[in-house]
């Protein structure tokens, strides 16, 4: 690895709310420009082998539509990722934090209520899925922007929650 790559600073501005959202237009982007693919490949086909097309592109776009699912996969990668280090940077102290379950009875332990932690977990084991034991190449997992949009609805939704809890306990504190 290089040096440089070793000695990054990940924390420069901070990751904020605004980052899920961010990264939902990022993929679809990607994704948007893919269909624009897939439609310019079926398109010459169409023209240039008019008879052959059908049986042509019943090979190529299914592998062509496996690609948006791993861009789909990836982004659920990056929400929880921003999630957690919403989490671990905007609400608890400086530590070493393992891994989801510590960040979350972190959250407890400073006096944070967190309603949606089981709806979550089931996003977090599909992340862990994805990264420690991904799918077969041409077996991806099927998500979906929807599915990813649904992440990332959930997400704004428990830290935006969390945030109006930091901010009445600074208002008690002062008190």
């Amino acid at each position: 690895m290089r040096e440089r790559l070793k000695a990054i600073d990940w924390h420069v501005y901070g990751l904020s709310v605004e980052d899920l959202d961010h990264i939902m237009q990022i993929t679809r982007d990607f994704a948007a420009h893919r269909r624009a693919y897939m439609d310019q490949v079926e398109a010459q086909y169409r023209a240039e082998s008019p008879d052959q097309a059908d049986d042509i592109l019943d090979g190529i776009l299914p592998y062509l539509t496996y690609e948006l699912y791993y861009l789909w996969e990836a982004c659920i990668l990056r929400l929880m990722g921003i999630f957690e280090g919403v989490v671990e940077r905007q609400f608890l102290p400086p530590a070493q934090y393992h891994g989801y379950r510590s960040r979350i009875r972190a959250l407890k332990g400073a006096g944070y209520e967190y309603s949606e932690k089981d709806v979550v977990e089931d996003w977090v084991k599909l992340r862990n899925a994805i990264a420690h034991s991904p799918p077969e190449r041409f077996r991806p997992h099927m998500i979906e922007e929807a599915d990813a949009q649904e992440c990332c609805n959930l997400l704004k939704c428990v830290l935006t929650d969390l945030l109006a809890q930091q901010t009445r306990m600074a208002a008690s504190d002062t008190e």
